[in-house]
């Protein structure tokens, strides 16, 4: 059975081009986009001009209609100097600032929105004419000033992308996907039934906040990121490396100095007592709280730890204080077994300032497992298990590791 979007037997479209620019230049500038029906497509540039073309089209079932359809939607635009705003005048809703009471099922953006006033049967409880005699769609692709800031939404049939804009970004969207490219600011993202996709080429120095209610979220930032992130998912899930460790020990035990980054586990966390030291102060701080002998030190980075590994690597520690896997001429001392006892000659090379992990190892009595034995033993997909994610591209890859060996409904 074959059904289409638009059962109509007359369509129209047309494209609609126009330039404008402020008349007052500065860092407030603005543009904001308010559509309905139709996708939303903003690109900065180096140039002051804003440049818009809509792309306009009408379906209704007679002429007469779709007349009717071509003379009334419009682009609208309303100028206020150092602000811009385009939206879709002739719908039947009033498009303005606060102009009445929202129960009335107003719609509103950054203070500007449309107000409906048509009830359940299409007819209007005010003054304003409920368009239900043909339908439209408005698809807008503006180029805007690289550093102007931009709000956009739409609500149906369309998804809104926004790239190189290095002012502050606002984008809403309902039943489509929002995509935001090449960002400097901070930026808000929110969605429903559609995915969320953010990439920083500099990172925000402001709160951002993204959401979606049926979709995916994707933000990609800088090496180097300062922040605190927190996450809520109603029916996702998030992928991590905990549910594995579970299957290896008992009790697992998260150091970090910003405990609201990890609250969404439901672990035991601790912090740091040397801050600024690196990983070998992280391990000072595990080791002491933790009441086993024998201990697994995984880094957060590694998302693909293999249990069989990390089992055989604790059977290590009956002869020896410590196991440290070695691939490559490289060792791994982020995913090694150590036994308790090992923590004074870590607290040693701290109060020497030797930081490197490397020189602590030679203080202790090590297994050095090497490639050649783990291979005997099976485990031999080390470019899986020693992968480290610190970056976009990283993040890429794993995504794309993570489906390979099934994991890709994972969030």
């Amino acid at each position: 059975m074959l059904v289409s979007m638009h059962l109509m037997a007359q369509s129209f479209t047309e494209k609609i081009t126009k330039e404008f620019t402020f008349e007052k230049k500065g860092v407030d500038n603005a543009v904001l986009v308010s559509n309905i029906n139709g996708s939303v497509k903003v690109e900065g540039y180096s140039g002051d001009k804003i440049m818009v073309e809509v792309t306009k089209s009408i379906y209704a079932k007679t002429n007469e209609r779709l007349e009717r359809g071509k003379a009334d939607i419009q682009l609208g635009v309303i100028d206020r100097a150092d602000t811009l705003i385009f939206f879709v005048d002739g719908t039947g809703a009033q498009f303005g600032r606060n102009n009445s009471d929202r129960r009335n099922g107003s719609q509103h953006y950054a203070g500007w929105g449309y107000d409906w006033c048509c009830n359940g049967n299409g007819k209007g409880n005010c003054n304003c004419n409920c368009r239900t005699e043909f339908d439209y769609k408005m698809d807008f692709v503006v180029k805007v000033p690289s550093s102007v800031h931009v709000l956009v939404n739409t609500v149906n049939d369309g998804d809104i992308s926004i790239t190189g804009v290095s002012g502050a970004v606002k984008a809403d969207n309902i039943n489509g996907s929002i995509k935001l490219n090449k960002l400097v600011r901070e930026a808000r993202a929110s969605t429903i039934n559609g995915d969320v996709d953010v990439e920083y080429v500099t990172n925000p120095t402001k709160d951002c906040r993204f959401y979606s209610l049926n979709g995916d979220i994707n933000a990609l930032f800088q090496r180097g990121l300062a922040a605190n992130m927190s996450f809520e998912s109603f029916n996702g899930s998030f992928y991590t490396n905990v549910e594995k460790l579970e299957n290896i020990v008992d009790e697992i035990i998260i150091v970090t100095n910003t405990f609201e980054d990890y609250a969404f586990l439901h672990l035991p966390m601790i912090e740091d007592k040397r801050k600024g030291m690196g990983p070998l102060a992280g391990m000072e701080a595990g080791l002491a709280a933790t009441k086993t002998e024998r201990n697994l030190i995984v880094a957060c980075d590694m998302p693909f730890i293999s249990e069989e590994l990390g089992q055989y690597l604790l059977s290590c520690l009956g002869e020896y204080q410590g196991a440290v896997p070695e691939i490559s001429g490289q060792l791994h001392p982020l995913f090694a077994a150590y036994r308790k006892d090992v923590n004074e000659a870590v607290t040693q090379s701290l109060q020497e300032n030797q930081l490197r992990i490397r020189h602590f190892l030679h203080h202790i009595h090590v297994k050095i497992v090497k490639r050649e034995l783990l291979q005997l033993l099976e485990i031999d997909n080390e470019e899986l298990y020693f992968f480290n994610m610190n970056n976009p591209d990283e993040y890429h890859k794993a995504s794309n590791m993570l489906k390979d060996i099934g994991g890709g409904d994972e969030r």
